[in-house]
């Protein structure tokens, strides 16, 4: 993205207030110059964490609603639940999170809890900073995050595991159903008895110990296959891929994008956090003598604002030594910084493209750069921003800010 001058020295404002070295310099650091290029690609994720509630204010005598915390240069649609942000660009993502630390806009999680839950170690195996964030505080639940929900309602493996055919399976298994990682997968499931469904309304177990009680954690599905006896554990996971490019046209940049959309579709994907989520149920639960468990990405495209699930890749995770000992030693970090409430950071473990895309990003500090510690609770120094020019003459002017809200945001129906 090509930025103007006055753009540039903007970009450079945001970042400053934000604790940032400035970019677009010939001096910015490796790591800020990558983490900007990868926010490019992630910023509009985040675009519902820009979504205001009403608020209802007294406006030249009459009683108007008016988006909560509006950003100006976000133009707002009522949707009759709440404002809806339909504009967002990397200026007021940048706003956003600046807003959100300024005045403090996130809840504050209170929470003594001892025991250390499967999510725990997926988040603190993904970054420790973001694990002491999800312990200690919230703003909004992302979309992608609801999304999983969602699809984790219409999970597929009843219908495998049933063997249902393909006229009595809903629409959205129809289109994968040819799929061969899924033909490969329904091959295993067939045979298998459900003992434990997490999505079931009559499972009344919906958190499983181990055998010390100081590890919870809920499984997708536990499982037997008939023919082995053996029990296993499923963990499942929703990942976005772009639609089928079809065009005909046999240009140079026809081919360029099949293969990238291509290779997106067909990539083989098996994350540390969730390979260590599905582990410590493997090792974690008591209730059952779990033998192995299998990692399944749901692969879902987007048409016309429906989501359908067209393949999918997985993968089998047996008990190893390594893997004992890999999780172990994540379990006793994790439990070591639940009792000492303190832990090192080191900054060059971070990440540009893991950091702009976490869901946490909009509330961490660390990714600056300028703490070498965490602290639980996740301590509100590290979400500390510098004084700047930033909506200064419309906090100064509280008319001025509402007419300019009426103005720009929020168009006539």
């Amino acid at each position: 993205m090509n930025f103007t001058s006055n753009q540039k020295v903007f970009i450079n404002s945001l970042l400053d207030q934000l604790n940032f070295n400035q970019i677009l310099k010939s001096n910015t650091d490796k790591f800020m110059m990558e983490y900007f290029n990868q926010l490019l690609k992630s910023y509009k994720k985040f675009k519902d964490l820009a979504n205001c509630e009403y608020l209802m204010i007294l406006y030249n005598n009459v009683e108007r609603v008016i988006p909560k915390n509006a950003i100006l240069s976000i133009i707002y649609k009522d949707n009759g639940e709440f404002f809806e942000a339909e504009s967002f660009s990397i200026f007021d993502y940048l706003k956003l999170e600046i807003m959100i630390k300024k005045n403090e806009l996130y809840d504050i999680i209170e929470t003594n809890s001892i025991y250390i839950s499967a999510s725990d170690i997926a988040n603190f195996t993904y970054c420790p900073v973001s694990f002491a964030i999800s312990r200690s505080i919230k703003y909004k639940t992302l979309a992608s995050a609801k999304i999983g929900l969602e699809l984790h309602e219409t999970s597929f493996i009843n219908s495998m595991i049933f063997n249902k055919s393909k006229k009595e399976q809903v629409n959205s298994i129809e289109k994968i159903y040819y799929d061969e990682s899924f033909k490969t997968l329904s091959d295993i499931l067939k045979n298998c008895d459900i003992l434990y469904s997490g999505h079931s309304p009559n499972d009344k177990v919906k958190y499983f110990k181990s055998s010390r009680g100081n590890f919870i954690g809920q499984p997708d599905f536990i499982l037997r296959d008939r023919t082995t006896n053996k029990i296993f554990v499923i963990e499942e996971k929703y990942h976005y891929i772009p639609k089928q490019f079809i065009n005909y046209r046999n240009t140079e940049y026809y081919g360029d994008v099949h293969k990238k959309n291509r290779n997106e579709r067909e990539k083989q994907i098996g994350y540390d956090n969730h390979i260590n989520q599905l582990l410590s149920y493997v090792y974690g639960i008591a209730d059952y003598e779990i033998d192995y468990g299998i990692l399944i990405y749901w692969k879902y495209e987007i048409e016309e604002n429906k989501r359908n699930i067209t393949k999918c890749s997985f993968k089998i995770f047996y008990k190893n030594e390594e893997h004992q000992i890999n999780l172990n030693k994540i379990y006793l970090k994790i439990k070591s910084f639940l009792r000492n409430k303190n832990l090192e950071f080191d900054i060059n473990i971070r990440n540009p493209k893991k950091c702009a895309s976490c869901i946490n990003n909009i509330l961490c500090g660390h990714k600056t750069g300028n703490f070498n510690d965490i602290s639980l609770p996740y301590n509100s120094k590290y979400l500390k921003v510098n004084k700047g020019s930033f909506l200064e003459s419309f906090e100064k002017d509280e008319k001025n800010y509402i007419e300019k809200l009426f103005e720009y945001t929020i168009p006539e129906a």
